[in-house]
């Protein structure tokens, strides 16, 4: 059984298109390591609240994911990471 990490969106318009076939990876990831992709993909959507990004941060944090490794991952600046993530930081 496999379980779609990243493109759900895509998979799902791809279905409606009537496509049988997509391009993938199959990579073997641990239950955290999926967790922290999905996570680390779904902040960086465009449509999201700023409530919404800072549950993201905040829960990729919880994860223990650095700040480093998630402003690497995301293209956020660690004041961005920090502000949204901390919700004790004063701005």
């Amino acid at each position: 059984m496999y379980t779609v990490i990243i493109g759900h969106r895509i998979l799902d318009a791809s279905k409606l298109a009537g496509l049988v076939e997509l391009p993938c990876m199959v990579v073997g990831m641990d239950e955290k390591t999926q967790l922290m992709t999905m996570l680390v993909e779904n902040i960086q959507r465009q449509d999201l609240t700023p409530l919404e990004q800072a549950k993201g941060l905040q829960q990729c944090l919880g994860l223990r994911m650095s700040d480093e490794e998630i402003r690497v991952k995301t293209g956020f600046s660690k004041r961005k990471i920090r502000e949204k993530g901390n919700p004790e930081v004063k701005k």
